[in-house]
């Protein structure tokens, strides 16, 4: 599988998201609760 430099950089992007989203969910419960 070669590594292609756009292919990386989607992966940190769709990472940085996934991460961004789990984070800004956890931060609504704290303050919901």
């Amino acid at each position: 599988m070669p590594t292609l430099p756009w292919s990386s950089l989607a992966m940190q992007f769709i990472l940085h998201s996934l991460a961004w989203r789990s984070s800004f969910l956890m931060f609504l419960a704290l303050v919901e609760c």
